[in-house]
C-alpha cells in the first residue's frame, strides 16, 4: 500500500514524503494544517460528511481522502456509517480524534451459523474431541481480508475444567464452508471431575476491524504529536450477532472408594473388631448420605481359611458413615493365616464396585487354660473311717489338642478351704494327683462336720516358662462331709464299796467318775457327742450279779448305778461276805441295732465290789476285770470280752473301726 507519512518543518508547513510501506490494515492520520484540522480517511474518493449533517471539503489524495472543516466534537460519516470521532477541542489543541468504526466505507460485522445442535456429554468423560466443525459460514463480509475470532462465555463455569472455545480462521483463510482449513470452527472443552448440570454457551465472532488514531493538538512535533491507534467500539465494528447453545453434562454413577488400615493381627480365641479399619468411605462425588443421589453401600468379605474361624470377617459398617470395622470371631484354639478379600459395591444403575482390596488376618497363638471333669461335686465319709482315697477327676489336660502336641504340661491341682479353719478337721488335708486324679484325705481322730461340711476351691494350673505366669481352669466346688457316729460312752470306775455288818442303809456313795457320753479325747470327753443327732444323750448304768452270796442283799437293796455314777445297795442284818457284779454304761445315742455300751470302763480298776465285814480294819482288795462290749453295732452287734484292764488303764481298747454306708 501506498502511504503518504507527513512530515512537519518547524512552521508548521506539511512536506508530503510518500513512502511505500506494507500493512496488514488502513490507518487514519489527523493534524493541524495552520491551525485547521485535517483529517486523513483511508478511503478512495469517499463522500465524508458530518454524520447527519454538513458537507466537508474532501480532496482525494494518494490513498486517502484528505478532509477539512471539522469541528472538535463532531462525527463524520461515510455514507451511513460513522467512521470518525473529533473530540472537545481546548484551546487550539485537539484532545483526540478516533474512530467510531474500524470498518472502513463497506466494512460489515463478521457473520457465521452454529450446528444448532445441543451437546450432550457424560460427568466425567473429560475432553470433548470430536475434531468435527461446530460452527461453519465464518464470514468477516469485508472479502475475507480480516482475521475472525470467535469469544465464548458461558454460565456455568464450574462444570469446565477447559472452558468451551471455538477454533477461528485466518485472513483469506475463512472460506465460509466446511472445506475451511482443518480444526477451523471446532469447539474444544473439558468436563471438571464429577460435575454435571447444564451451560448455556454464547459465541461471538469477531473480526480484525479497523483502528482508528488518536491525536494530540499542538505543539506538534515529529516525535510526539504523531497519532496513535486504538480499537474502535466493538459492539458496532468487530462483533458478529451472538448464536447460543446448551452443553448439558449428564450425571454417571461413580464408583464407591474407600481407604484401609491393612494387614491385621489378633489372638487365639478373642473376638476381635478392628474399630475403624476402613477409612474415607464414599459412595461416590455428589452421592453422599443425606443427598438425593446418595446410594446406598453392600460391603462383599470372602476368607480362602473358612475353618480359622467361628464368625468370618465381615465390615461392621453404618450407611451414611465414612468409617467401617473389620470383625470376626476365631474358631476354638484356631491360630493361622487367613487370607481374605474386601469388596465395596453401590446401589447405582448399575451398581459399581470399587477394587477388590486383598488382606490377611493373623490369628497368634496364646497359652489355653488346663481342663478337667470333676466325677462328683460331693464326698461323704463316716467319722473315724480312716484314710480316703478314690478316683475324684479325670480327662486332666493342660489345654487343647495344639498345646499338647507342643508339649504343654500340667502343674498340680490347686485346693482352697471356703473357711481355713476347717483344716483341722484333717489328719492329712485332701489332694488331688494331677496324673491320676485321686483325691486322698484322713480326717482326725473324732472329726465330723455335723455342724458345717467342708467346701473346697479346686483349680487345675499348668506349667509355663518364666515370665510367662501359669493358667488355671475353671474352679470347681468340692464338698466333703465326715458324717459323726455315735462313740461308746466312758467313765472311770472306783474302789470297791466296803460296809459293816449291821451299818444302816448307806446314802448313794460316788463310785463312778468322768462320766462322758462319747470318748475320751486326749484326756478330754468329747461333748460334742451329746448334741450330734439334735438331742442330749443319756447315760444308764446296768449292774448285773456276777459272784458271791446275793442272799445278802435284801430285795430291793440289790446294788445300782444311777447316771451320776452313784451306788446304792442295801443288806441284810448279820450278814457278811464279798460279792461281784458286772457294770455296763449304756448311751441313748440313736443305733439302728441298738447303743453303744461299755462295760467295765476305760481307766477302772475293777467291777463294782462289795464286802461285808465284822472286822473294822478291813481294807478292799483290787480285782481284775473282764469286760464284755454288748451291743447294738452298726452292723448288728459286736461282743468283746476277755481284756484285762489294770488300774490306771486309759487305752480305747474297746473300740473299732468301722466303716457304714
Amino acid at each position: 500500500a501506498t502511504v503518504s507519512v507527513l512530515y512537519w518543518t518547524a512552521s508548521y508547513d506539511m512536506v508530503p514524503v510518500v513512502l511505500l510501506l506494507l500493512v496488514t490494515g488502513v490507518r487514519y492520520d489527523c493534524w493541524y494544517d495552520d491551525g485547521e484540522l485535517v483529517v486523513a480517511v483511508a478511503c478512495a474518493a469517499c463522500d465524508v460528511q458530518v454524520c447527519g449533517g454538513r458537507s466537508l471539503v474532501a480532496t482525494q489524495k494518494a490513498g486517502f481522502t484528505e478532509v477539512r472543516g471539522a469541528v472538535p466534537g463532531e462525527r463524520l460519516c461515510v455514507g451511513s456509517d460513522e467512521v470518525v470521532h473529533v473530540s472537545s477541542r481546548s484551546g487550539t489543541a485537539l484532545s483526540h480524534i478516533y474512530l467510531s468504526n474500524p470498518a472502513v466505507v463497506g466494512n460489515h460485522n463478521p457473520s457465521f451459523l452454529v450446528r444448532g445442535i445441543d451437546i450432550t456429554v457424560s460427568e466425567d468423560s473429560g475432553a470433548y474431541l470430536k475434531g468435527e466443525q461446530y460452527v461453519t459460514d465464518i464470514n468477516d463480509n469485508n472479502g475475507f481480508t480480516q482475521n475472525v475470532r470467535f469469544q465464548v462465555i458461558n454460565d456455568n463455569n464450574l462444570l469446565f475444567d477447559t472452558q468451551p472455545h471455538i477454533i477461528g480462521c485466518s485472513v483469506n483463510k475463512c472460506a465460509g464452508t466446511l472445506t475451511a482449513p482443518a480444526g477451523t470452527g471446532t469447539l474444544f472443552f473439558s468436563v471438571a471431575p464429577n460435575q454435571y448440570g447444564k451451560a448455556r454457551v454464547e459465541v461471538v465472532a469477531i473480526d480484525d476491524g479497523y483502528e482508528q488514531p488518536v491525536c494530540d493538538g499542538p505543539p506538534l512535533d515529529p516525535m510526539g504529536n504523531k497519532c496513535s491507534v486504538v480499537p474502535c467500539n466493538p459492539s458496532i465494528c468487530t462483533h458478529s450477532v451472538p448464536q447460543y447453545f446448551w452443553i448439558e453434562v449428564i450425571p454417571v454413577n461413580d464408583p464407591p472408594s474407600f481407604d484401609h488400615k491393612g494387614d491385621v493381627t489378633s489372638l487365639e480365641d478373642q473376638p476381635t473388631c478392628h474399630d475403624k479399619w476402613a477409612t474415607g468411605v464414599t459412595p461416590g462425588p455428589g452421592e453422599a448420605f443425606g443427598t438425593p443421589d446418595y446410594q446406598p453401600l453392600h460391603w462383599s468379605v470372602t476368607t480362602a481359611e473358612p475353618e480359622l474361624f467361628t464368625t468370618p470377617p465381615f465390615i461392621l459398617y453404618s450407611q451414611g458413615a465414612n468409617t467401617a470395622s473389620l470383625c470376626y470371631e476365631p474358631a476354638p484354639n484356631k491360630v493361622g493365616i487367613a487370607h481374605i478379600t474386601v469388596t465395596l459395591t453401590d446401589g447405582g444403575h448399575p451398581p459399581l464396585s470399587f477394587p477388590t482390596q486383598y488382606v490377611s488376618v493373623t490369628i497368634t497363638e496364646v497359652n489355653d487354660p488346663p481342663s478337667f471333669t470333676p466325677l462328683s461335686a460331693y464326698v461323704v465319709v463316716l467319722e473315724d473311717s480312716g484314710p480316703y482315697d478314690a478316683v475324684w477327676a479325670r480327662d486332666m489336660v493342660p489345654g487343647p489338642p495344639e498345646e499338647v502336641a507342643a508339649g504343654q504340661q500340667l502343674g498340680q491341682f490347686l485346693i482352697t478351704y471356703e473357711d481355713p479353719a476347717q483344716s483341722a478337721l484333717f489328719a492329712k488335708e485332701p489332694g488331688i494327683d494331677v496324673v491320676t486324679g485321686r483325691l486322698q484325705f484322713t480326717p482326725r481322730q473324732d472329726a465330723n462336720t455335723f455342724h458345717q461340711p467342708v467346701t473346697l476351691k479346686v483349680k487345675l494350673e499348668d506349667k509355663v516358662v518364666a515370665p510367662d505366669a501359669p493358667l488355671t481352669s475353671e474352679e470347681v466346688t468340692l464338698v466333703i462331709t465326715i458324717t459323726p457316729v455315735n462313740d461308746p460312752p466312758s467313765y472311770l470306775a472306783g474302789e470297791p464299796r466296803v460296809v459293816w455288818e449291821d451299818e444302816p442303809l448307806a446314802a448313794p456313795m460316788q463310785w463312778a467318775t468322768s462320766l462322758c457320753v462319747g470318748s475320751i479325747v486326749q484326756n478330754t470327753c468329747d461333748q460334742s457327742e451329746g448334741d450330734k443327732d439334735g438331742e442330749a444323750q443319756e447315760l444308764v448304768f446296768t449292774v448285773t450279779p456276777k459272784a458271791g452270796d446275793m442272799t445278802m442283799f435284801t430285795a430291793t437293796g440289790m446294788p445300782e448305778v444311777d447316771a451320776t455314777g452313784h451306788v446304792m445297795f442295801a443288806v441284810f442284818p448279820n450278814k457278811v461276805g464279798e460279792t461281784k457284779f458286772d457294770v455296763t454304761l449304756k448311751d441313748t445315742g440313736p443305733q439302728p441295732g441298738g447303743a453303744w455300751i461299755r462295760r467295765c470302763p476305760t481307766g477302772s480298776s475293777s467291777p463294782l465290789s462289795t464286802s461285808t465285814t465284822r472286822q473294822a480294819s478291813h481294807s478292799p482288795q483290787p480285782f481284775s476285770c473282764r469286760r464284755t462290749l454288748h451291743g447294738g453295732g452298726r452292723n448288728g452287734g459286736e461282743t468283746l470280752q476277755g481284756k484285762t484292764v489294770e488300774p490306771g488303764d486309759s487305752q480305747r481298747d474297746d473300740q473299732r473301726e468301722r466303716r457304714h454306708t
